[in-house]
């Protein structure tokens, strides 16, 4: 081997994914690049295998952390996959709207549109563990949560439902900070 062609090999690393040799300043990018490549690949491989039935309802539904206007929803993912990646979670739950006319009042359940936690413009597109439900309406009662998933045979069951929980009460504005007359 030439003398220079020696340096330059000390000069690289080689890749832990594929083997290949780069700069010891773009290593850490070329393998992370080869970890995403490799599993986007699985991922690929493990869909194209025959697929026998629809999901388990994810497990161990709860609520995490309430504020005036979210609500934190965390679960599991299914024990049983049916032989495919799921890809999709879908979160149903019920706004209830209190009137009170005097003495009396009245409860009105109106479930809201389901919601789709898969965003593709995410690092993690798929939420496995969990969801935060925003733009709700501080000192609203809102229950009846229940999460299903998807692959690509169906949606499985729902899960459990979870009882009825109240945003907190809305924080008031504090004073402007640069307010000038004038």
């Amino acid at each position: 081997l030439r003398r220079g062609h020696r340096l330059s090999e000390r000069r690289r690393r080689r890749c832990v994914v594929c083997g290949a040799l780069k700069p010891r300043g773009k290593i850490k990018a070329h393998t992370d690049r080869c970890k995403l490549r490799a599993r986007f690949t699985s991922d690929q491989k493990q869909a194209k295998k025959s697929v026998a039935m629809a999901p388990q309802a994810p497990r161990d539904l709860r609520i995490g952390k309430v504020t005036a206007t979210t609500i934190e929803l965390r679960w599991a993912p299914p024990i049983l996959d049916g032989g495919a990646t799921v890809y999709e979670y879908e979160v149903i739950f019920s706004k209830t709207k209190i009137t009170k006319i005097g003495k009396r009042e009245t409860r009105n359940v109106e479930e809201m549109p389901p919601v789709a936690t898969t965003a593709f413009v995410r690092v993690e597109p798929v939420a496995e563990y969990g969801y935060l439900l925003d733009e709700l309406r501080a000192s609203t009662e809102y229950s009846e949560f229940r999460v299903r998933c998807k692959n690509e045979v169906g949606w499985s069951e729902y899960c459990e439902p979870l009882g009825a929980y109240e945003t907190k009460p809305a924080v008031p504005p504090g004073m402007p900070l640069f307010l000038e007359a004038g």
